[in-house]
């Protein structure tokens, strides 16, 4: 274990339209989602304000696995991350202790605000965002 479990964080990493609706949610409960659908209650600690166009987690990459797409070609920088196609921002949970004993770190997980809504237009707005990024990096790997 690389920390104790009173200290565990989830570090998110959300793109822009997300950060718009999570500027004003410290201190709000998030629902994690990990592997075999086990589920455990967070609390939005810390939101950064700058957003930022390199993934310094290279596992979260498409490329590698991951939910997260990155630019195809894109070399790791000096600090070995990865060339993203928008920014992203970091968002900290805090995990009880408890809970933190269930979850082993560098797990992919996966985060909900239960109280928030999203419109329909929202949800189709996102996911032709999503549509668009992939088809982007599509057409710059075939030329």
């Amino acid at each position: 274990m690389i920390t104790q479990p009173d200290e565990l964080e989830i570090k998110l990493s959300v793109s822009q339209q997300e950060h718009q609706s999570l500027k004003n949610s410290k201190g709000r409960g998030v629902q994690i989602t990990s592997f075999g659908d086990s589920e455990y209650c967070g609390v939005i600690d810390e939101i950064d304000w700058r957003g930022s166009d390199i993934l310094d987690e290279p596992a979260l990459a498409a490329t590698c696995g991951g939910p997260i797409t990155v630019e195809i070609g894109s070399e790791a920088t000096d600090k070995g991350g990865l060339k993203l196609p928008s920014p992203r921002f970091e968002v900290r949970v805090k995990m009880a202790s408890e809970t933190a004993r269930h979850l082993v770190p560098g797990q992919l997980a996966w985060a909900r605000i239960p109280d928030s809504s999203t419109s329909l237009f929202g949800m189709f707005q996102r996911w032709m965002s999503k549509k668009w990024d992939a088809a982007k990096l599509e057409n710059n790997a075939t030329l």
